[in-house]
């Protein structure tokens, strides 16, 4: 009869991993959302060195557009986090194997989100190495969960 349950201490801790990324990811996708527009601004305007309240006022078109970016890239952490939640408590509770695979996604996700950042923007070298090194965290997180 197959024990529902992850095996060992190591395993358990490795869902409790994927499931403090999972929880940071969500406050990062809720804060982001809010601080998100305002922060993205001052980062353009700092790199082609302008002000940021003359960039705003020059161009409030170029302005709203960053915001809706920085909200999309918000909702997609925050969502990618909950669904992550959902899958770490599962696999915390239950140790599945088809959890276990399933949660990838996030070390997967982060990857390609990084790669669409350096790809988009190559002096946002910063930026992409933060997502790469939650893809790294979760990664460590879900291969000591692993049950081989």
């Amino acid at each position: 009869m197959h024990d529902p349950r992850p095996a060992t201490l190591a395993g358990r801790i490795g869902w409790l991993i994927v499931l403090g990324v999972s929880a940071l990811l969500v406050a990062y996708g809720a804060i982001w959302f809010f601080v998100g527009p305002e922060t993205a601004l001052e980062n353009i305007a700092e790199r082609t060195r302008l002000e940021a309240a003359a960039f705003r006022e020059g161009t409030p078109s170029a302005f709203a557009v960053i915001g809706i970016v920085a909200r999309q890239g918000a909702v997609f952490m925050a969502g990618l986090g909950l669904a992550m939640l959902v899958l770490a408590w599962s696999g915390l509770r239950s140790g599945s194997a088809f959890v276990w695979r399933a949660a990838w996604i996030l070390p997967l996700a982060m990857t390609g989100y990084a790669a669409g950042i350096l790809l988009a923007a190559p002096v946002a070298v910063a930026q992409a190495s933060s997502y790469f090194g939650v893809a790294v965290v979760c990664a460590i997180g879900l291969g000591i969960a692993s049950r081989r």
